[in-house]
């Protein structure tokens, strides 16, 4: 069998944690959470997941900084990344870093094509 895809998802929302962990859960993905900056970049480094889906306003360190931190770190310069942000954010206001950004409220459809879409370019 087949390992599925683990996704890492950081959120300090409670709700939004437990309802993107059951859709992605749902799709097929192994999901583990974080809720702050500092707690992402142990999971990141601990479990080495296949992407991230992080929100941009975080406790302790920024999606952002978690995002600087990922890029200049060989072991996880190329995690593929997903940004949620609820603030109105283009990319040409703030370097990406390569990531996708996807605005709350999102749909269903945005946020999995997103992670498909990373995942499907990480490979090849």
């Amino acid at each position: 069998m087949a390992r599925r895809p683990m996704v890492l998802l950081v959120d300090d929302e409670i709700a939004i944690l437990q309802v993107v962990s059951d859709l992605l859960e749902s799709a097929g993905y192994e999901v583990a959470t974080a809720s702050d900056g500092e707690a992402a970049l142990r999971n990141l480094r601990a479990r080495e997941p296949d992407a991230v889906v992080l929100d941009v306003m975080l406790p302790h360190k920024s999606g952002l900084d978690v995002v600087r931190e990922m890029r200049s770190d060989p072991a996880l310069a190329r995690t593929p990344v997903v940004l949620m942000t609820a603030v109105p954010w283009s990319t040409d206001a703030e370097p990406a870093h390569g990531c996708v950004v996807v605005h709350k409220p999102f749909t269903v459809e945005r946020l999995l094509g997103a992670i498909e879409g990373l995942l499907r370019e990480r490979t090849g």
